[in-house]
């Protein structure tokens, strides 16, 4: 038993679980997420237990998806019904105007992410098979359990914000588009009351101050 541990440690199976452990530190941290060893520890744990092939398609494409995420991350943090009303309600001058002032280094850091989950994806090491079924299981319990928990008590907000970061990053983003959608069909249905009568002398202005206004207030 002590020399198995043993070739584990000295194996590629321990350089690849330290690679993903800090990659996905770093991954979480760019989008916009705080520092769950938990979590980092049973995603790292569960990717020595795929195949190769989906090992290295789950590596990059959580990479990829970061790296392009990342300056948003950094700045504003995780996605927020904020953070999609932003994007709806800009057009395209803003859109550049935004690119443009975001500091050379966030499209650096971009840079090197994707070389380094690059790297990561393509260490060769067997897939484990120990206790192959029971691992995987616990894997997924620990990512979908909170989540699960709230949606079926009907707490959907709460299930949306909950959860590995993998998977809490869509369900955020999800929710906030949803949300979204609502809030433009209320603003744009007709009005449930009727003015019946109205008497005053005076006019009613309503003055806007700045220099931002969401186009649908215009």
């Amino acid at each position: 038993m002590i020399q198995k541990i043993q070739n584990v440690i000295l194996s590629k199976i321990m350089l690849k679980f330290i690679a993903l452990f800090f990659l996905f530190s770093i991954l979480h941290k760019v989008m916009g997420y705080p520092f769950k060893p938990l979590y980092i520890f049973f995603i790292s744990i569960g990717l020595l237990y795929v195949k190769n092939s989906i090992y290295r398609f789950i590596v990059l494409f959580f990479t990829i998806l970061a790296a392009i995420y990342l300056p948003v991350g950094l700045i504003y943090g995780s996605p927020t019904y904020n953070t999609v009303a932003s994007f709806y309600y800009t057009d395209i001058q803003e859109s550049r105007e935004f690119i443009s002032n975001i500091d050379n280094k966030y499209f650096i850091y971009s840079i090197l992410i994707l070389a380094f989950g690059t790297l990561v994806s393509f260490i060769k090491a067997n897939s484990m098979n120990y206790h192959k079924k029971t691992i995987l299981s616990i894997v997924m319990v620990v990512f979908f359990f909170t989540p699960s928990k709230y949606a079926l008590s009907g707490k959907y907000e709460r299930a949306a914000n909950s959860g590995t970061p993998e998977t809490r990053f869509f369900t955020e983003l999800i929710y906030s588009i949803y949300s979204l959608i609502n809030e433009v069909e209320l603003y744009t249905s007709d009005d449930t009351f009727k003015i019946t009568d109205v008497n005053n002398q005076y006019d009613t202005y309503v003055i806007v101050i700045g220099e931002s206004v969401r186009k649908d207030f215009m």
